[in-house]
């Protein structure tokens, strides 16, 4: 089980990672929705995101870099190995 829970977790924080960045880049207009949409798939999402105006592009972007650390936090406490984990996989 606990394989299993840091896997999810590992995906669930790069997840987040990867749609703040997404959405960053969308809300900044670095990127057009197409690029992002496989077969247009999410393309009214992130259309809505491009269309915002000045004070919702601001709003939007601390929420997406919210994501972003977020998900990198996560991310690191997934990846680090504490002491303990190291102390008990001892032959």
């Amino acid at each position: 089980m606990n394989i299993f829970n840091r896997f999810f977790m590992t995906l669930l924080s790069l997840a987040l990672l990867l749609i703040g960045v997404i959405g960053l880049l969308l809300s900044v207009r670095m990127i057009h929705p197409r690029d992002v949409s496989p077969n247009g798939y999410f393309l009214r999402q992130w259309t809505f995101l491009t269309d915002l105006n000045a004070a919702d592009t601001r709003t939007a972007m601390l929420l997406f870099i919210g994501f972003c650390v977020i998900g990198f936090l996560l991310l690191m406490m997934e990846l680090r190995v504490s002491n303990q984990q190291r102390a008990t996989k001892r032959p």
